[in-house]
């Protein structure tokens, strides 16, 4: 990198700097000007001589128009060398990076979660167990009380606002989500922890080794454990929602199986995306979730807490793509900036 010569200030070296790039040259600009310009820099030594020439020339008449039209078309180069870029990293797989991969220190958040999934699931028999009712009653995402028999008018008591009269003996009282919020707040991460059934459990056991054993191995336990909880609260609270306005209990549902959409929708943006992520999903694997996804919504596979599929699925679509995103908008902001209408 060869310094050609300096401008007056910072939006002249932009200015010309989009120029160069215009014509073929690829030069930068220093951060913070000096007391003799902004400085500016080619990359090449073979394009050293004709940058000096066109420096000169622009320094004659920094406000000649034809430096504010290349503004265009140098975003236009700019986009097209970040799509090889782009290309060219898909095409390229670290092996240094998927090396030892299948160590168990290397994801220790998800082998966490699988065990405390496994723990719960033998003490509740896979929440089928009537005698590990309790332990399903403390992890559900709202907690319950007994109403003993009543003489005399029925019990009423109040669900988030709204009023509900209850009679029997020992009824088990939904007390909502006021009472999650206030006094058992970890309820809203809980229900990810339940499971119903051998096969609800297996599912959802292999999908997040597959999904979350990649996500650990290339950002890490603290962002796979912080992403996890991210999915978790709103999947859980949109299943309570929509079940309770449904008509049915809002509070029977629980499997990772949210969470598990949410970091496969994470993967599939990166994937698509960001390809220096190095996260990778197959086209396969895009079909079977999804297709699974759908089957799930037509009821024919029973009772699934469907909301909570789809809200993972979308925050974790979200999280994965809101970066990529951002970046491009700055960087189209930064490119535009001397543009003229």
């Amino acid at each position: 990198m060869r310094q050609i010569g300096n401008v007056a200030n910072s939006r002249d070296a932009t200015r010309l700097v989009d120029y160069l790039a215009a014509q073929g040259i690829r030069a930068r600009s220093d951060a913070q000007p000096t007391d003799a310009g902004v400085a500016i820099w080619t990359y090449e030594e073979d394009q050293r001589e004709r940058a000096e020439a066109l420096l000169t020339e622009f320094n004659l008449n920094p406000a000649d128009p034809r430096y504010d039209e290349a503004a265009g078309k140098a975003r236009a180069i700019a986009r097209e060398e970040a799509a090889r870029d782009r290309q060219a990293r898909r095409n390229v797989i670290d092996v240094r990076s998927t090396w030892g991969a299948n160590d168990v220190r290397s994801r220790p958040t998800t082998i966490a979660l699988g065990l405390i999934c496994l723990i719960v699931a033998v003490l509740t028999g896979f929440g089928e167990d009537p005698k590990g009712q309790w332990w399903v009653d403390q992890l559900m995402i709202t907690p319950v009380r007994h109403v003993p028999a009543a003489e005399g008018p029925p019990i009423v008591f109040e669900h988030d606002g709204v009023k509900f009269s209850v009679v029997g003996v020992n009824d088990r009282v939904d007390e909502g989500l006021r009472a999650t919020f206030f006094t058992q707040p970890w309820r809203l991460v809980t229900p990810i922890f339940l499971h119903f059934g051998i096969r609800h459990f297996l599912f959802n056991m292999i999908a997040l080794f597959v999904f979350g054993s990649q996500i650990e191995v290339r950002r890490g336990a603290w962002f796979l454990l912080l992403l996890t909880l991210v999915i978790a609260i709103p999947s859980n609270l949109a299943q309570y929602h929509w079940a309770f306005d449904s008509g049915g209990s809002g509070r029977y549902f629980g499997g990772m199986s949210g969470v598990v959409y949410g970091l496969f929708g994470f993967i599939w943006m990166k994937s698509r995306l960001d390809p220096s992520s190095r996260l990778y999903l197959s086209q396969g694997s895009v079909f079977w979730m999804l297709g699974w996804l759908v089957l799930c919504m037509t009821g024919s596979m029973g009772q699934i807490a469907n909301t909570a599929h789809v809200v993972g699925l979308i925050m974790g679509m979200v999280m994965g793509a809101a970066p990529t995103y951002w970046n491009a908008m700055l960087r189209d902001i930064r490119l535009r900036r001397f543009d003229r209408p």
